[in-house]
């Protein structure tokens, strides 16, 4: 397994020090896209790995809400996340962004996210 990256451990501390406004600080930097596609896509990924039930619904709602976002980067990242969380909840959100999604990889991803989650129903 890879080791947790500085940026990792930061979100982790941060989260159990701070709690929710950390989370909302998150959600209003990736969707107003005031943060670069690199750091907003291991965010992601991380917000769908970890484990805090009682940000639960705020880390399903951003990652579903990342599907929109300019970046394919932060796109597929947010689709990791999805995966991450394996919740038939972001079906529909999928099945949208599948349907405006213009690179032909990224959108056989999600296709394949798609599936994993369709078998959880």
């Amino acid at each position: 397994m890879k080791p947790a990256s500085e940026l990792s451990n930061n979100l982790a501390y941060s989260l159990q020090k701070y709690g929710i406004d950390v989370v909302d600080l998150l959600i209003f930097l990736i969707t107003c896209e005031n943060i670069k596609a690199e750091m907003a896509a291991e965010i992601l990924r991380w917000l769908g790995r970890t484990d805090h039930p009682e940000i639960y619904r705020e880390r399903l709602w951003l990652l579903e809400r990342s599907l929109k976002c300019s970046s394919a980067t932060v796109r597929d990242a947010g689709v990791l996340g999805l995966a991450s969380l394996d919740d038939p909840h972001a079906i529909p959100y999928l099945k949208r962004a599948i349907k405006k999604e213009k690179n032909l990889e990224l959108r056989q991803h999600m296709e394949r996210v798609l599936a994993q989650l369709e078998r959880l129903r």
